[in-house]
C-alpha cells in the first residue's frame, strides 16, 4: 500500500513538469504545484465522467480538460488547446531522448 501511494505521488509530480513548461511558454499563470493540482483535478474529473457517462465520455473529458486549463491558468480556449498539444510534444521529445540515450529503438 505505501509503495503504491509513493508511486502515485511521484507520477503526479513528474507529469506536472511538461504541463508547467507548456503553460509557461504560453505566458499562462502557472506554478509547479498548480500544475500538479490541475493534473490531479483532470484525472479525478475524467474518472468520474467515465463512470457516469458512457457515450462521448472522451470528448466530454477533453472539453473539461480545456476548461480546467482555461480557468486555472487564466488562458483562452485556443491557448489551452495549444498548451495541451505542447505538453504532448514535450512528453514525446522526452521519451525520444530517453530512447536515444539508452539505445532502445522506437519502432
Amino acid at each position: 500500500m505505501p509503495a503504491k501511494l509513493i508511486y502515485l505521488i511521484i507520477s503526479f509530480v513528474i507529469s506536472a513538469i511538461p504541463l508547467h513548461i507548456a503553460v509557461s511558454l504560453l505566458d499562462g499563470k502557472s506554478t509547479w504545484f498548480k500544475a500538479m493540482f490541475v493534473n490531479f483535478l483532470v484525472a479525478i474529473a475524467s474518472f468520474l465522467i467515465g463512470l457516469k457517462i458512457n457515450k462521448f465520455s472522451g470528448l466530454i473529458s477533453f472539453l473539461l480538460l480545456l476548461l480546467i486549463y482555461k480557468i486555472m491558468f487564466r488562458m483562452g480556449w485556443f491557448r489551452s488547446f495549444i498548451a495541451w498539444l505542447l505538453q504532448l510534444g514535450i512528453i514525446a521529445l522526452f521519451w525520444a531522448a530517453v530512447y536515444w540515450i539508452t539505445g532502445v529503438e522506437l519502432f
